[in-house]
């Protein structure tokens, strides 16, 4: 019924092309025999399923969707939490979860973040594997900032973290 309609049934073979774009690239990363050059195309596999899965749940948004199965698709995914309710402990876990699982994998990660609670999980590992920048005050607004090791403390010197 829905995919009758023309409109919606193109967003349907848009998605279903990404997701063979993403297949593709990540049985390509799979091939390749240098660790930066399978990072990058399994980086970019995550970056093309992001969009495909963005750009269908806008699809089933905007839709006049008469079908149970659709219609049900798309109340699950709205009822979903979204990562705009979260708030900054619920994402520093996130965050957290994610770039410990890309460790894993022996992925270098590098991260610019404001979330104290996730910079301060690392910190507490006292891992060598993480570095704390801070970028220099400039004397002139248009200069580059210089980046600068930095500890934890001085970092949230900066940073009005809630009791």
């Amino acid at each position: 019924m829905d995919l009758e309609n023309k409109t919606f049934f193109e967003h349907i073979k848009a998605f279903a092309q990404k997701m063979r774009v993403m297949r593709e690239h990540l049985a390509q990363a799979g091939k390749l025999y240098y660790k930066y050059q399978k990072e990058r195309w399994f980086l970019d596999a995550v970056e093309i399923y992001c969009e495909a899965v963005n750009c269908l749940l806008n699809d089933l948004t905007l839709a006049d969707l008469k079908s149970r199965g659709f219609l049900a698709f798309r109340e699950y995914i709205t009822n979903y939490e979204s990562f705009a309710a979260t708030n900054e402990r619920e994402g520093s876990e996130i965050a957290r979860q994610i770039i410990c699982a890309l460790l894993e994998k022996r992925i270098k990660v590098f991260f610019v973040t404001h979330l104290y609670d996730f910079a301060r999980s690392f910190y507490d590992k006292q891992t060598d594997n993480a570095i704390f920048l801070r970028a220099e005050i400039q004397s002139t607004p248009n200069s580059l900032a210089n980046l600068r090791t930095s500890s934890l403390v001085s970092l949230a010197n900066h940073h009005q973290h809630p009791s």
